[in-house]
């Protein structure tokens, strides 16, 4: 997930239960056009010096997440989990979404 490792000395804890509540096992976030998407491709997250996070394909941003999901995901990678991300193209329509799913 970018270059932020997370981890904190003395760590917290990382039982099943706090990560269900804190980290969703999924979420979406709609992307602007852009030449450079395609169906399936993989993209990863970066945190910013502001704290939030940006969608990267190739190395180039092609999105970001909002404040909240940008919170979500730090306080996870804090506590070891992180989110893989892909391209998916809407059915019936020329709009393309980030997906990204708790690994």
């Amino acid at each position: 997930m970018g270059q932020d490792s997370g981890g904190a000395g003395g760590g917290e804890v990382r039982s099943p239960e706090k990560i269900a509540e804190a980290c969703i096992p999924s979420f979406e976030v709609k992307l602007p056009k852009s030449p450079h998407l395609e169906d399936g491709k993989e993209v990863s997250l970066q945190k910013g010096s502001d704290g939030t996070y940006s969608i990267i394909l190739f190395g180039q941003k092609v999105g970001s997440l909002n404040k909240t999901l940008s919170e979500m995901v730090a306080n996870c990678n804090e506590m070891s989990v992180g989110y893989g991300g892909k391209i998916v193209k809407k059915k019936n329509a020329d709009e393309f979404l980030a997906r990204f799913i708790r690994k």
